[in-house]
């Protein structure tokens, strides 16, 4: 009896080590587990805070790309990188990489953020000033819209896309924001250096230094001459589309119509005239790959020229194109003069400093009619969010298309 109760007890003994041993083990694996995960919430707290402060360095300093090192930062230690297109082949030449990486006993932890600075190409429309010019009942606005200042209201103008500005709009009536809004968005700055769409003009594109008349051809050719006086042109020069990088700059006003065939941006340090319809050979709405791309920048206004509409027998003007007018706006000549012209159809965008009239209206018992001028029917070529004019002006910012942590 004494000799089985020893060997019991010191099999129960032997059960209880057992037991002790296994829970001191579960209990050593659960701290590792538990030091491992904290260890690795810090290696990404220290990833993502060195992002924060290379994000802050790129706002300052777009060109930014210097990077840096931490050997003891909040209980860790990190690293930044920066990649553009020329350390990085799979970049595009308006985007960057930053990488991120957070240590902390040996566990890392990495975030990769990349980003890119958008064309102003992507706005169906922009301004920076809006002064009391009105949409109205029957305006359709399609693509992202912005302005610096408040938008102006009356009755219900329709909006596809996203519509931003740091004020809230003015007016009166129930506008139509089928794509969302935003009355608390940051300013937009125009741009101000167009030094390299110059040069770009001088190497390899057409430079002007007269006042010139450019028709395009459907031949994938553009035709110019130049002003003789009196409203009379010249003998016209005809240049192959196919041979230059797209770039035609005159300093000098510039008078435009035709069926472009390429890829052209066209630049006046004055103004642009549209002296008829602007249109594709390949029309986007038509064919969504069509690679026939325009766009007009004018350092003071571009203007719709009277007359215009007469160009193919009809009231309705189409332009095809992303417009931008740095100095001052995009308008129609003698808009408040005359009977209703018809219909404004664009295919693009208007950037422009001061919003310019295209028409003027009446309104009535609730309901608004044109009295004068166009009457605007903006659709955004959605091409222009990824894909924009040759050279053509880029935001000074860039905005982050990914944030992915490992």
């Amino acid at each position: 009896m004494g000799r089985s109760l020893i060997i019991m007890v010191s099999g129960l003994l032997a059960i209880f080590s057992i037991f002790q041993v296994s829970g001191q083990k579960k209990q050593a694996m659960a701290l590792d587990r538990s030091y491992n995960y904290y260890s690795a919430e810090q290696a990404r707290d220290i990833a993502n805070s060195l992002v924060e402060k290379a994000l802050q360095h790129i706002i300052d300093d777009v060109s930014w790309r210097e990077g840096f090192t931490y050997s003891d930062y909040l209980n860790g230690s990190g690293t930044v990188e920066v990649d553009d297109h020329f350390s990085d082949s799979t970049l595009t030449r308006y985007e960057i990489r930053v990488r991120s990486t957070g240590t902390v006993q040996e566990i890392s932890k990495e975030v990769d953020v990349r980003m890119h600075r958008t064309s102003f190409s992507k706005y169906s429309y922009f301004t920076n000033v809006e002064p009391g010019i009105y949409f109205i009942t029957g305006d359709t606005i399609h693509g992202p819209a912005h302005t610096n200042g408040p938008f102006h209201m009356w009755g219900s103008p329709v909006f596809t896309g996203e519509v931003t500005s740091p004020h809230m709009w003015r007016g009166r009536g129930d506008p139509e924001f089928l794509g969302g809004y935003n009355f608390a968005s940051d300013y937009v700055t125009l741009p101000t250096d167009l030094t390299a769409l110059r040069n770009a003009a001088s190497v390899g594109g057409l430079l002007l230094d007269q006042t010139a008349q450019v028709i395009f051809n459907d031949d994938s050719t553009v035709s110019v001459s130049y002003s003789i006086g009196h409203g009379a042109w010249g003998q016209p020069e005809t240049f192959d589309l196919s041979e230059m990088n797209g770039v035609i700059s005159s300093s000098r006003d510039i008078y435009v119509k035709g069926v472009l065939n390429g890829q052209v941006t066209l630049h006046s340090n004055r103004n642009i005239h549209i002296i008829g319809d602007i249109t594709y050979a390949d029309n986007p709405l038509d064919n969504p790959a069509s690679d026939d791309m325009l766009g007009m920048i004018a350092e003071q206004r571009v203007i719709v020229d009277d007359g215009a509409e007469q160009d193919h027998g009809e009231q309705d003007l189409h332009i095809q194109s992303s417009i931008m007018a740095l100095g001052n706006s995009f308008t129609v000549e003698h808009f408040g003069v005359g009977d209703p012209r018809g219909r404004l159809w664009i295919l693009g965008g208007v950037i422009q400093e001061t919003r310019g009239a295209v028409g003027t209206f009446t309104s009535s018992h609730g309901t608004t009619s044109l009295r004068s001028g166009y009457r605007k029917s903006y659709k955004y070529d959605q091409r222009l969010m990824t894909q924009w004019p040759p050279f053509y002006p880029v935001q000074t910012t860039y905005s982050i298309i990914s944030w992915r942590e490992q």
